[in-house]
């Protein structure tokens, strides 16, 4: 995951969990991963890791009407004749070369976009990308795995990655004399996030309420970056 700031982390999900992604005054965007295994494009390593699969918006319009949306890697369509309801506009995009479908749902506040794809860097495997951007400044400041990144302080939170220069049997992958080994994924956003990766977790998909819900409030504060700093330091100890 990349952050607002160039913030980097790994985040592996559950196996079909849903985790919320951007939760702000009026639009909670979640996304469900599944857990799959697949090679790296250039060393041949073989990785148990996961994708976002599928992404769901619960969205308030202007007048208070609440909008569920679901966008499905394995089917992304989309009604393309439905432009806008009152104040939340919606774009798809058919598939075209890589691209499998693309859905743009955006508020006055927000811009965000799934894209289902099977290109670079992981040709052949269906996953969706998402990226979500704001639009103007709002007296809620959002939060959710991406969300929270948009704290205001302009330097990147870098969180735990992934290694792969490291196989499960313990050996370094540059020990290989061949394509081969595996490596299993396990970053969860360390250092990266506020609490833990279970604290963004909804029971359903359009579920808007966790730990750090912003949906439906009327003010809220950016994350203390700070003390989140601190511990990181802590845990890199």
């Amino acid at each position: 995951m990349r952050g607002a700031d160039g913030d980097v982390f790994d985040f592996k999900g559950a196996h079909g969990g849903i985790y919320v992604l951007l939760s702000t005054q009026r639009l909670s965007l979640s996304a469900r991963f599944e857990h799959a295994t697949f090679k790296t494009p250039y060393s041949k390593l073989l990785v148990h890791g996961s994708w976002i699969r599928n992404v769901y918006w619960t969205v308030r319009t202007a007048s208070g009407k609440l909008l569920t949306v679901q966008f499905d890697a394995r089917l992304p369509s989309f009604n393309r004749s439905l432009r806008a309801v009152e104040d939340v506009r919606f774009n798809f995009e058919p598939p075209h070369g890589a691209i499998q479908g693309a859905l743009t749902l955006s508020t006055p506040a927000w811009r965000t976009r799934a894209v289902a794809t099977k290109g670079a860097p992981h040709w052949g495997t269906l996953r969706i990308d998402v990226t979500v951007k704001p639009l103007h400044k709002d007296p809620v400041a959002p939060h959710g795995l991406l969300g929270q990144t948009y704290d205001g302080d302009g330097m990147p939170l870098h969180g735990r990655r992934d290694r792969y220069d490291l196989l499960d049997s313990g050996l370094p992958s540059s020990a290989r004399t061949g394509v081969g080994g595996t490596v299993t994924t396990r970053a969860r956003g360390e250092g990266a996030i506020d609490g833990s990766a279970e604290m963004y977790r909804v029971p359903t998909p359009f579920n808007t309420a966790f730990a750090f819900s912003r949906f439906g409030l009327q003010r809220a504060a950016p994350r203390n970056v700070s003390a989140l700093r601190d511990q990181r330091r802590a845990m890199l100890k």
